[in-house]
């Protein structure tokens, strides 16, 4: 979780409650980039920006802090390894000759 960001298993929850959106994590990804100065607090931020939504992209903005930027980074993972598709398992193939 990520301020009004959720995941589960298949979606990308934006929103809280009855206004809630279900976004299928298909295609979707994550990346997380701080803006500002560590110097000047007022204006260090971290970002998160979610491409790959259909018709738009989400972008979401907190103060910087030691809590928020390892909150933004966990969710960054966890969001770019469950949009993946799941490997497709092989079977091996056995070969016979005819004697």
């Amino acid at each position: 979780m990520w301020g009004d960001l959720r995941i589960t298993k298949s979606s990308l929850i934006v929103g809280n409650r009855r206004d809630a959106v279900r976004i299928p994590l298909a295609g979707l990804a994550a990346t997380v980039t701080e803006t500002g100065s560590a110097g000047d607090p007022g204006t260090h931020r971290v970002h998160v920006d979610i491409d790959g939504v259909p018709g738009a992209s989400l972008h979401r903005v907190q103060p910087y802090s030691y809590g928020s930027i390892g909150a933004a980074r966990t969710f960054e993972i966890l969001l770019n390894r469950a949009a993946r598709p799941a490997p497709v398992a092989v079977e091996t193939v056995a070969l016979r000759t005819a004697a």
